[in-house]
């Protein structure tokens, strides 16, 4: 599973997590800083990101998913599945995306009540997959999505606590770790 996060555009990262044999699988978990643009522009992040990794993927002669999960709507699905199809591998995979749909007033029952539904994407599929609110599988992809969105979160707040902790003598050239603290302590 794959999710785009940033701070208003700036600070943009991506994550990358497993699930093998229904849990996860941590030690095969990726981060990734997003280098190639400015803005916030989750499509380019999905595309670098995916570029990325897969290139790499493939170089390397590694294993392909069974699945690839995308935190995303139709966009974020067409943009992935153009870079896999680039690469040659997207036959080889399933790839879908889970996305938050608008809420929506039920009639009946609920009157006046918005509920909120989430629904699946596959790329050159026109109409979305709704599930039913209580499907187990459904609650399987949502807690994937969930894990993937935590880990992006994690990232993105471990750099920003770096680059608040920042010192500008550190970009003085010479002046090492031990010199900045007894200049600090003077």
């Amino acid at each position: 599973a794959f999710d785009i996060s940033h701070l208003s555009g700036t600070m943009t990262v991506a994550s990358m997590i497993c699930w093998k044999n229904n849990s996860p699988s941590k030690q095969d978990y990726r981060k990734f800083k997003i280098r190639g643009i400015s803005g916030p522009d989750d499509f380019a992040g999905m595309k670098e990101v995916l570029t990325r990794h897969y290139t790499r993927t493939i170089s390397e002669g590694g294993t392909l998913p069974d699945m690839i999960l995308i935190d995303g709507g139709k966009g974020q699905i067409n943009v992935a599945a153009k870079v896999l199809e680039e690469l040659g591998i997207l036959n080889k995979v399933d790839l879908i995306g889970l996305a938050k749909g608008r809420s929506e007033r039920k009639s009946g029952r609920s009157r006046g009540k918005n509920i909120d539904y989430e629904y699946v994407v596959k790329p050159n599929q026109k109409n979305e997959i709704r599930m039913r609110r209580n499907s187990d599988v459904l609650y399987f992809l949502q807690n994937i999505r969930d894990e993937s969105h935590r880990f992006a979160i994690q990232f993105q707040r471990q750099l920003k606590r770096s680059e608040n902790l920042h010192s500008v003598l550190e970009d003085i050239p010479g002046v090492g770790s031990e010199r900045r603290k007894l200049l600090l302590r003077q």
